[in-house]
């Protein structure tokens, strides 16, 4: 069977440009795009500036060099994405970013939401393009892709007149490029005027006419119910069906090769007049090649090459040593909520009957035994709120002499904007914690998918759960060595305050495995920031690697 990459090689034209060089400094580079994009294209290169011109003619003398494309690949991809970047400009598309080129739809047969919403609703779900150039076996490719973005056309006094709720939601104002760059988030509304708190705390007015609400999943989703109320589930899972079918092989296939047509048959010039061509994709069926499917250990050493499959015959690897059978769970969550969230721990503890994979639920495909649940309920959605029901479920389990064996924590999505101060899933998690009580989060949202959906989400669900609470689902089949191989996992975080803020990287070992997937320590190192990142690094090592010296002889 042929495979096709959507990479189209070019053709490197046998042609040498003039160019001007000059020293680079960033604001040299944007006064001569602000000045002379139209007639000229600036490249950065190293600490110079390079300039072609279409006419000859050059706006600063700087340093003449001659630049042959056919040895200089980087400076002919990045022509060739100007001479396309102006090609559509000039066709009044409002082409987005350099890197890559992205291109909106804005044919009415190409907002998928139309059928579903109607022609005038504000959002949209339109086709998107994004061209960029790439190295395919050490030869310049354009790289072509299709895809769906999330546009909003209406600015901000519409949703206003609306009645729509703009508080604590971001807002962003329209560049002369068609770029829209974020303000910051509405902290007040009087009349048509915007109070907006910028990211570094300064607060800015702005009339809801010059400003767009971001156009983001939560602004959609809130939007859809606050227009469509109890309907809203079902009509985002139509918009979903629609994207799914959109995003499919053989539409993507057919919208990037009608893109590949369009660009060979234009006559698409480099800044010089050098046009643009590019190529068939290339079969490259030959070059492909199947890997073989890992092989999966569980319990009494069965094997399988498929995680379920495992699972299903045999029952994960710790079945008969596991420790925390008839497990103590505690569930914290909303008074409100209470009766929909037991309903959907039942559904994770005994399984959703119709589903395919997850019938058993999480006692029966880990042989848990039954579990002994309590409920603790909020009665807000604030940090205290929780707190104290979070303490209530800790000191019954102390009372009793013993310790939650896991936490399943109710939140909500809203909770992502919080900081992590007023964020209740933080305080669940350090909470919990703290008293050596493994925790699961997940959001009421959730619970309104269809058995269906919640089927695979719960799937995932009590996987997490049963290695949180030190379970070991399978291992890796691998070949017995005389040394002994470790996988160590290393993450990173950026933690600010405010989206656009000042943030700071920090970094930390999070996981050590033996060769084989074993988990081995559960100890990791300090998250610090990237200078003091070598230090922490060694020195987790070297107590990690000293433990398991020990531990395996």
């Amino acid at each position: 069977m042929p495979v096709f990459l959507s990479a189209f090689p070019l053709k490197i034209p046998d042609t040498e440009l003039e160019a001007r060089q000059v020293p680079y400094d960033k604001e040299t580079l944007d006064g001569f795009r602000v000045k002379h994009g139209s007639t000229h294209s600036f490249r950065r290169q190293g600490d110079n500036i390079l300039i072609f011109s279409s006419d000859g003619t050059f706006p600063v003398s700087g340093t003449p060099i001659t630049i042959p494309l056919n040895e200089n690949f980087g400076i002919f991809c990045s022509l060739v994405k100007d001479g396309l970047s102006r090609h559509l400009a000039g066709l009044g598309r409002n082409p987005l970013g350099f890197n890559p080129i992205e291109l909106i739809s804005t044919k009415p047969e190409d907002n998928l939401l139309a059928p579903i919403l109607g022609d005038a609703y504000p959002f949209k779900v339109c086709a998107k393009y994004s061209i960029n150039t790439r190295y395919v076996h050490d030869h310049p490719c354009l790289v072509i892709d299709c895809t769906t973005r999330r546009v909003l056309k209406e600015n901000g006094l519409f949703f206003l007149n609306s009645g729509f709720d703009l508080m604590g939601r971001y807002v962003v104002t329209e560049q002369e490029d068609g770029y829209r760059k974020l303000v910051g988030s509405v902290s007040a509304i009087k009349g048509e005027k915007l109070q907006v708190t910028q990211p570094d705390g300064q607060v800015v007015q702005a009339d809801a006419k010059d400003v767009y609400l971001e156009a983001s999943r939560t602004n959609f989703d809130d939007y859809i119910l606050h227009t469509h109320g109890a309907q809203k589930d079902a009509i985002v899972e139509r918009i979903r069906q629609s994207v799914s079918i959109f995003n499919g092989g053989e539409n993507k296939k057919a919208r990037i090769d009608a893109l590949k047509n369009y660009i060979q048959t234009k006559a698409i010039p480099l800044i010089d007049g050098t046009r643009i061509e590019i190529e068939d994709a290339p079969d490259i069926q030959k070059d492909c090649g199947q890997m073989q499917k890992p092989v999966f250990v569980f319990n009494d050493n069965g094997e399988a090459d498929w995680a379920e499959k495992g699972l299903t015959q045999s029952g994960p690897y710790t079945k008969r040593t596991f420790d925390r059978n008839d497990p103590s769970i505690c569930v914290i969550c909303a008074q409100h909520d209470k009766g929909r969230v037991e309903q959907f721990v039942r559904k994770l503890l005994k399984g959703v009957s119709s589903s395919k994979y997850f019938s058993n639920g999480l006692e029966g495909k880990f042989a848990l035994g039954t579990s002994r649940v309590e409920v603790f309920t909020t009665a807000t959605d604030s940090v205290e709120a929780y707190k104290n029901a979070i303490e209530a479920a800790i000191r019954k389990k102390a009372d009793d002499g013993g310790r939650w064996d896991l936490a399943l924590v109710q939140v909500r999505q809203s909770f992502k904007k919080l900081k992590v101060t007023e964020n209740p899933y933080y305080l669940g998690k350090s909470l919990f914690f703290l008293h050596q009580v493994p925790v699961q989060d997940f959001t009421i949202e959730l619970l309104a998918q269809s058995d269906y959906s919640l089927g695979y989400s719960l799937n995932n669900m009590a996987l997490a759960c049963y290695a949180k609470m030190g379970g070991v689902p399978w291992l890796l089949k691998s070949s017995p060595t005389l040394s002994h191989e470790l996988v160590i996992g290393i993450g990173s975080a950026n933690i600010g305050q405010e989206r656009g803020a000042d943030i700071q990287r920090i970094m930390g070992i999070t996981t050590v495995f033996s060769g084989d997937g074993s988990y081995i320590v559960s100890n990791t190192s300090k998250a610090v920031v990237p200078e003091a990142y070598c230090e922490a690094l060694t020195s987790v090592l070297a107590e990690t690697i000293e433990k398991i010296q020990k531990r395996m002889n």
